[in-house]
């Protein structure tokens, strides 16, 4: 996450009068809430889902907004945000926003991120932009999303079978995902230098 960061900064002159500049807000809310969550572990010796339900709110609106402007259909965007805030407010109502992570909604955005993969996909399919794919830098930010989604989505179906699975493995296993996903994110943004 951090050699994202990096990467983010240092390539920010060639992708910041693009679609992709919402990356560097994305990766900035998520560095700075995962460090902040990180020091109250250490000070409270307690996890702040407070600061998840943020980071879980915060960052994917802003890839909604992105896959939205790259499919250029604003209505999907109004809608996907008014049904994640809904599961935010309904889960409200259940759970305590500060205690406890916000299972559900989050499925759902892993399910919404994961059709705007696949309608971004479809219509990059679609068009002569296909011929030039490997450098297109959403392709790759998409790619990465995509497996990114996939396995959350798995793991929260699954949570009740995953609890009971090995910590150290299970850490591993969403320490892989994340590398990947940063991976993809940080190659694209190194696209965006061959895009200028």
């Amino acid at each position: 996450m951090a050699a994202a960061l990096v990467v983010a900064v240092v390539y920010w002159q060639y992708y910041k009068s693009t679609k992709e500049w919402v990356f560097l807000p994305f990766i900035i809310i998520t560095v700075v809430v995962e460090l902040a969550a990180n020091m109250a572990i250490r000070i409270f010796e307690q996890p702040s889902a407070g600061l998840s339900n943020t980071l879980i709110l915060l960052s994917n609106l802003l890839l909604f907004y992105w896959f939205c402007t790259h499919l250029k259909i604003k209505r999907l965007f109004f809608l996907s945000t008014s049904l994640v805030c809904i599961a935010f407010i309904v889960n409200l109502y259940y759970q305590s926003f500060f205690y406890k992570i916000y299972y559900y909604p989050n499925f759902l955005i892993g399910l919404l991120l994961l059709v705007f993969v696949f309608l971004y996909l479809n219509k990059l399919l679609n068009s002569d932009k296909v011929l030039i794919f490997n450098k297109t830098p959403a392709l790759w930010i998409s790619i990465g999303l995509l497996i990114y989604q996939l396995n959350l989505v798995i793991i929260f179906a699954l949570r009740a079978e995953l609890a009971a699975m090995e910590p150290a493995l299970f850490s591993i296993v969403l320490c892989a995902i994340n590398v990947i996903f940063y991976s993809l994110l940080s190659y694209g943004l190194i696209l965006t230098k061959r895009h200028e």
